[in-house]
């Protein structure tokens, strides 16, 4: 192709071309720019977006771990406390044998005394214990003494003292029990 335009009407022409070929390129330029700004602007958001779902999810599998933690504890707090209860329990239900034989004691007259006791545990509805007991009498109104001191104390029942007691009427060795009432 032939041009027959005038010199600078060729460089005007070239000169529009070249504006609009800087124009084109920068009207490109301008959009590459701002679409890469979009896309980083969409990652930021999704990853803000996944950081803090991933926090959210941290904080209940954080909760979970405190949960656990605090049934944990729970099942521990209950063990011990069966434990304590079953050590209440048993302090509770002990019995004070020295308290028993002082009252024994003291139910005896002073020119007798005891050769050997027996405490046994019961488990019946209505006593706590049995009681045997061995021991010495210089004669029988002692021996009727200690009987009646007995039968008298209102934490004993079911008194059981043999016949074979009475055979004698001096130095007498005498057995008997009863039961202490709850």
């Amino acid at each position: 192709m032939i041009n027959l335009l005038p010199k600078i009407q060729k460089e005007e022409l070239e000169k529009e071309e070249r504006i609009k070929i800087i124009s084109i390129l920068g009207i490109i330029f301008f959009a590459a720019i701002l679409s890469f700004n979009l896309i980083l602007l969409v990652l930021k958001i999704l990853s803000s977006n996944k950081l803090e779902i991933q926090d959210i999810i941290f904080q209940q599998r954080e909760k979970e771990l405190e949960i656990y933690k605090i049934k944990d504890r729970e099942k521990e707090i209950k063990k011990y406390n069966l434990l304590f209860s079953d050590i209440l329990n048993f302090y509770q239900n002990q019995i004070d044998v020295t308290e028993i034989l002082e009252k024994i004691t003291n139910l005896i007259p002073e020119n007798a005394n005891l050769k050997s006791f027996k405490f046994k545990p019961l488990v019946e509805k209505d006593f706590i214990a049995e009681i045997f007991l061995t021991g010495f009498s210089p004669d029988r109104e002692t021996l009727i003494k200690i009987k009646e001191n007995i039968e008298n104390e209102k934490s004993f029942d079911q008194l059981n003292f043999p016949v074979s007691n009475w055979a004698s009427q001096f130095n007498i060795d005498f057995s008997l029990s009863f039961k202490i009432k709850k």
